[in-house]
């Protein structure tokens, strides 16, 4: 019993310890408002966790530092080779509550955002997302930044208006690019998105004339990050009447193999799909029911890994393996039906990760053949806790 609650106990306390270890720094330059220039690697901006200040470190030092937000007047980082540029701007935002006192008048306030620029040029284009998720979107001309608006509010109950969509986004940007008809023309024609817009505001830029583009953010296309995994897992085999007691009737076995991460077109680095193959020992001991296994398994996890779900955990991760028995197996008053020479399982867990490294739990139903009714009265389960390494 006692190496199980050990194992339990660091997995307490390392999410914490790892996720201060790996933050993802990027190469950054930085333009602060009282005229000095910063070079080093910079944290990527988080709109869930917040953007009023920035974790920075220098090349000469390697002790990282917050940014005040207000402090700063622009930021470059690259991230895979891909250029992100940041401005921090006082700006007048809208007030948007659910209901509001009736009036036409629409409610600002002046707020310093961090805003990340989409399109940059003669007019340009800039997203900001608050940490609960509402985004904002700015229009750019001569450093006057314009909100832009998609609501309105209309009567309901007894004095009081509702926050509802509508089109008003569509008055400014015809105003906006009233000199560039072929891209005044398609404003009724597209909706309020955020790629949509983007192409509106590069061909407006792109129009003649004096107009100009010089930037326009590019998303990573579909990338693969191929690593290697090795770690330890405690197994167990038990009758279903006692699945959650006498944890300590397992048995330890290494893991070791490599994985693969298919990451999305226009993701955010770190969610995708994923694949794993592993040498998977099964070994387990049970002195209560005198049973003994010990089997050698081939596995194939295919799933998918989604980060920001758990802001302490970083990623998780679910999907489904499948297992086929190498070697000469050993199997003690059990049969082949409760180990099967086949499996197809499910599994579970989280990650916490860096830029090259990652630690992760799983918990594995190794063999889901055995929640049939008329399987043998027994359950097939793995936790593992896994070290990975990406290239």
């Amino acid at each position: 019993m006692a190496r199980p609650l050990l194992l339990f106990a660091l997995l307490a306390v390392l999410p914490g310890t790892v996720s201060a270890q790996l933050t993802t720094y990027y190469p950054a330059k930085v333009w602060l408002k009282n005229g000095d220039r910063l070079t080093g690697e910079i944290e990527k901006p988080d709109w869930e966790k917040g953007t009023k200040r920035l974790l920075y470190r220098s090349s000469s030092d390697p002790e990282p530092q917050f940014l005040n937000t207000a402090d700063i007047n622009k930021v470059v980082l690259t991230e895979d080779k891909l250029e992100r540029r940041y401005l921090s701007r006082s700006v007048q935002r809208l007030y948007l509550p659910d209901t509001i006192p009736v009036g036409d008048t629409l409610l600002y306030v002046q707020d310093t955002l961090l805003l990340q620029a989409v399109v940059e040029g003669t007019l340009g284009f800039y997203y900001h997302e608050t940490s609960g998720g509402r985004p904002y979107y700015f229009l750019e001309k001569d450093e006057v930044f314009t909100q832009l608006v998609e609501h309105n509010y209309q009567r309901v109950g007894s004095g009081r208006r509702i926050r509802m969509k509508h089109d008003k986004w569509k008055e400014q940007l015809r105003t906006a690019m009233s000199d560039c008809r072929p891209a005044r023309t398609k404003i009724d024609n597209i909706n309020f998105a955020d790629e949509a817009i983007k192409r509106l505001f590069v061909q407006y830029n792109e129009c003649g004339g004096r107009k100009r583009l010089d930037y326009e953010l590019e998303y990573k296309k579909m990338t693969l990050r191929p690593g290697v995994l090795a770690g330890s897992a405690f197994t167990r085999i038990s009758t279903r009447d006692r699945i959650f007691r006498d944890v300590g009737t397992g048995g330890f076995t290494p893991r070791i193999g490599g994985s693969l991460l298919i990451l999305p077109f226009r993701g955010d680095g770190r969610s995708g799909f994923l694949i794993e193959a592993l040498y998977a020992p099964f070994r387990t001991t049970d002195d209560f029911d005198n049973f003994e296994a010990d089997v050698d398994y081939l596995q194939l996890n295919l799933g998918v890994r989604n980060s920001g779900i758990a802001t302490v955990f970083g990623s998780i991760f679910a999907g489904f393996s499948i297992s086929r028995e190498i070697g000469s197996p050993v199997r003690l008053n059990l049969t082949e039906r409760v180990l099967q020479p086949t499996q197809i399982g499910l599994f579970g867990g989280f990650s916490v990760s860096g830029e090259k490294v990652e630690v992760s739990l799983c918990y594995e139903l190794d063999d889901i053949g055995l929640f049939s009714p008329n399987a043998p009265f027994f359950y097939v389960s793995s936790l593992s806790l896994m070290a990975g390494y990406r290239f």
